[in-house]
């Protein structure tokens, strides 16, 4: 009996050793309920007249709140699309028992690989960093097409595990972009501050909620300290959640 017990345990011991972490958190919606699809709008708001970009043209470093973007019922990021129009970029991604095994673009597949830790490490050009929750913490990302430099994304999070800051280093130039998240004493994110590679500001108010907190609508005002301009957007979320 005590040896049965014994080859249990070390059959269990294995097993959890084998297993690669949960999905990493930028590949879930981490929003309230069982979201099913999220679609985000952008319209540039000047005078009295209203536009809508047909591809996000407003990049917020860290920011995943683009285009459309489609989960599981485990909350699992399974397609996304960064516009709306005929050159937008959609992905799709392929999971297995909860683990993230590659994305598909263009009818190209690129495999996610694990380290030694059963942490995710990278996958094409994106080398990854996690931390004992599963959280990305780091980011390195390589392009080969110019004039795009390398650079590296770093987060930090709070207590409640939600995402309080990010800074994207440009390694060629060793230049610097942030993105701040505010949130109440409930937990609910009000407001963000960002500042780009390119020497523009936003402030992010958020304005509407939906009845399970998630937010809906929001204001992002743009200062351009190059061109001396401000800019002011409406971005707004459609939500449709599984039954």
């Amino acid at each position: 009996m005590r040896n049965y017990l014994v080859n249990t345990l070390l059959l269990l011991l294995l097993v959890s050793c084998s297993r690669k972490d949960l999905v990493p958190n930028i590949f879930k919606h981490g929003m309230n309920g069982p979201v099913h699809e999220v679609t985000t709008r952008t319209f540039e708001v000047e005078n009295d007249t209203i536009i809508e970009y047909p591809e996000n043209l407003i990049l917020l470093w860290g920011d995943k709140d683009i285009g459309l973007k489609e989960y599981d019922e485990n909350g699992d990021l399974i397609r996304e699309r960064d516009g709306f129009s005929d050159n937008s970029t959609e992905l799709t991604y392929q999971y297995s028992d909860g683990i993230l095994l590659s994305c598909t673009e263009n009818g190209e597949i690129a495999y996610y690989k694990y380290d030694t830790y059963n942490h995710i490490s990278c996958c094409k050009n994106r080398f990854y960093k996690t931390n004992e929750s599963g959280q990305i913490i780091q980011s390195d990302e390589y392009f080969d097409v110019s004039p795009i430099p390398p650079f590296n994304r770093s987060y930090i999070y709070n207590m409640d595990g939600n995402m309080i800051s990010s800074t994207t280093t440009t390694l060629s130039t060793n230049s610097t972009s942030s993105f701040e998240s505010i949130y109440n004493d409930d937990g609910l994110l009000i407001a963000q501050k960002c500042k780009d590679l390119y020497l523009k500001e936003y402030i992010i108010t958020y304005l509407e909620y939906d009845k399970n907190s998630n937010w809906i609508k929001r204001q992002i005002i743009e200062e351009n300290h190059t061109l001396n301009l401000t800019s002011k957007y409406i971005q707004q979320r459609t939500i449709s959640y599984y039954k």
